[in-house]
């Protein structure tokens, strides 16, 4: 028999096993964690859409990515929107994202860049968060390109 008795024994298997427990939650070990913060914005990006023909292209495109990202990936999303300086490249953009995400997210191929959706896209995942940007060019291409951001919040 064990020297401080049954009974504590099994009070003392509770406590090491709630303290266990508690430590696993807060650290996240029992599941996927806490989405990243979003990533932060290109040089030269202005926070908003602006006005104009653009705006509305770019409202439309973030209501087809979300619908799209819906599919396979739960809600809720936080929307972001800049206007970029005319000639901001697609490849800039994609390279930037991918590196502020970090080496863990993967780009997600489900979502092809161009779907003949009147902007390009990509979208990238890490286990159950996700991250796209769809960029519409400028209306005229002079005022500069709309870039809308989502990225999966935690519930």
């Amino acid at each position: 028999m064990h020297p401080l008795g049954s009974r504590a024994m099994i009070a003392t298997g509770i406590r090491v096993s709630t303290v266990l427990l508690a430590t696993l939650l807060a650290t996240g070990a029992c599941g996927q964690g806490e989405p990243p913060p979003p990533p932060p914005a290109p040089a030269g990006a202005v926070n908003g859409l602006g006005e104009g023909e653009t705006v509305t292209a770019a409202s439309l495109a973030m209501t087809d990515l979300r619908r799209r990202l819906d599919k396979h990936f739960d809600g809720p999303w936080e929307h972001l929107g800049y206007r970029l300086p005319a000639g901001t490249g697609w490849d800039a953009l994609t390279a930037h994202y991918a590196g502020e995400l970090g080496a863990t997210w993967t780009e997600d191929t489900r979502y092809p860049e161009d779907g003949g959706t009147g902007y390009r896209s990509k979208v990238w995942r890490d286990g159950d968060f996700s991250a796209g940007i769809a960029l519409v060019e400028g209306r005229p291409p002079a005022d500069g390109a709309a870039l809308i951001v989502l990225v999966s919040e935690d519930d």
